[in-house]
């Protein structure tokens, strides 16, 4: 299933990308994330991934996990 085809989380995106916090420190930076196969790991990849798109932060995101 890609991400697009999931209406609900798509919307949990939208609903934190609205939220007031500092993206734009996001901006140009690279981000390792630790247990980015779990939920809240696989969230933070999405939720940066979904930003870099909308906001064009050019944010790089290194994910690591223990599975594939």
């Amino acid at each position: 299933m890609k991400l697009t085809d999931n209406k609900l989380y798509l919307e949990d995106l939208e609903k934190v990308k609205e939220l007031n916090l500092p993206w734009e420190k996001l901006t140009g930076k690279t981000v390792m994330l630790s247990g980015a196969t779990g939920l809240v790991g696989s969230f933070l990849v999405d939720l940066i991934m979904y930003m870099n798109k909308h906001l064009n932060l050019g944010t790089r995101v290194i994910a690591l996990g223990r599975s594939k």
